[in-house]
């Protein structure tokens, strides 16, 4: 072959995968930001404004909440995600988290496999949602609250209302504190399967049941955790209803009792098994209620300090939003935790509930930009061990004002 026709070949072949490769191969690079400001109120004497916490030059309460400062600016939350190719038989998603309450971390990294697959099935393997309720794996770029309900949420930071301290050791029990159910299970690590075929979705896998670390984690038990979801979508003439039963069974490692003779006690496997059933409308004139309703068993604490037999939780929610024009929305939340079934330290199992009321309004500047205004009032005391009297008796409440970026 003459040098000028091997030139032009390589170069038509070049011009061929070069061509293949920003149509088929080529990552996609996306993520939002969302800046926020956060104002507390409650009893004054709940917040030090002048700040509080730690032992060196600057306070280190990490921004508003009870001992610390009532109002200030954050970055809530920053993500940035690569995206496989969505016309590759299998694809990858890799995504990080950062923001002021975080450390840069991982938040997704998984494949789908989908070849060898049958047809509408594929496997996901890695650190990526949970198929477990409908709110939990919802992202918070699409949410209509700032933070999902507290017996459906994955983070403190939805905690700041009531009271969330934990023991580090373990087996020292806090009274009045209450850890969120699903603290740092937004995202898990396993293997899952999934098929969708007409309005029918179903997922189902075995996880470690441990949600994920900021900064990273292994196993911390042997106990996998099955996790699955069916959904079933019913076409109406005037809007959609979905329906969805959600089961989770695993364990959860805790200490076996308090200290003996200032000695920590061995871990044991507590149960943590629930069901979860949703439930939702969305019409074609822009209303969407939603509900969800667990229940089921967590042997411990409510603050995860100390083993608990047979002890039960329930959680549930109602959400009504309706979309007021083509750019804003309006939604409100009512939702209660229900952490334990049983008398601690003279304080009976209605007092640990945790209880808010919530709403506000979403509107969009553009495509990629989102103004939310939220305001949420607790109907809960702040720390229900307190004496009665104390101003930790008080109910705290919130405001947020947030703007929302996407890219």
């Amino acid at each position: 072959m003459k040098l000028k026709s091997l030139l032009v070949l390589s170069a038509s072949i070049f011009t061929a995968l070069s061509s293949y490769a920003d149509t088929n191969t080529s990552p996609k690079v996306s993520g939002y930001m969302q800046f926020r400001l956060d104002s507390l109120s409650g009893d004054p004497m709940l917040f030090n404004n002048s700040g509080s916490g730690g032992q060196y030059q600057r306070p280190t309460t990490l921004g508003p909440s009870v001992g610390g400062p009532s109002n200030g600016f954050l970055v809530r939350r920053g993500r940035m995600k690569i995206e496989g190719p969505k016309s590759n038989l299998n694809n990858y998603v890799f995504q990080l988290d950062f923001g002021n309450m975080i450390p840069v971390n991982l938040r997704d990294a998984y494949v789908d496999l989908h070849e060898g697959m049958p047809k509408n099935t594929f496997v996901r393997v890695g650190q990526f949602p949970p198929p477990f309720t409908y709110i939990l794996p919802y992202s918070s770029r699409l949410r209509e609250s700032p933070d999902r309900p507290y017996g459906f949420s994955d983070s403190n930071y939805s905690a700041i209302l009531h009271k969330n301290s934990v023991s580090q050791l373990g087996g020292e029990f806090t009274p009045g504190s209450v850890v969120p159910l699903f603290l740092n299970q937004d995202r898990e690590i396993g293997l899952q399967i999934s098929n969708r075929y007409n309005n029918t979705s179903t997922s189902f896998g075995l996880f470690n049941g441990e949600g994920r670390d900021t900064n990273g984690q292994r196993p911390l038990n042997s106990n996998l955790t099955f996790i699955g979801r069916i959904e079933q979508k019913l076409p109406q003439k005037n809007g959609n209803i979905f329906f969805g039963i959600s089961k989770y069974d695993g364990a959860y490692s805790v200490r076996s009792s308090s200290p003996v003779n200032n000695n920590v006690t061995p871990f044991t496997l507590a149960d943590r098994s629930f069901t979860n059933i949703d439930s939702r409308w969305e019409s074609k004139d822009g209303w969407i209620v939603r509900g969800e309703y667990l229940w089921g068993k967590f042997e411990t604490t409510p603050d995860r300090s100390v083993f608990l037999k047979n002890n039960d939780v329930q959680s549930y929610y109602l959400t009504l939003t309706k979309n007021i024009s083509n750019k804003t929305t309006i939604s409100s939340t009512f939702d209660v935790f229900k952490p334990i079934n049983k008398t601690l330290s003279n304080i009976n199992p209605t007092d640990y509930e945790v209880k808010t009321l919530q709403g506000g309004i979403l509107h969009h500047l553009s495509d990629r930009t989102r103004l939310r205004l939220w305001y949420v009032r607790s109907l809960s005391d702040y720390d229900p061990s307190a004496a009665q009297g104390s101003y930790y008796r008080s109910k705290v409440n919130q405001i947020i004002g947030e703007i929302q970026i996407e890219f």
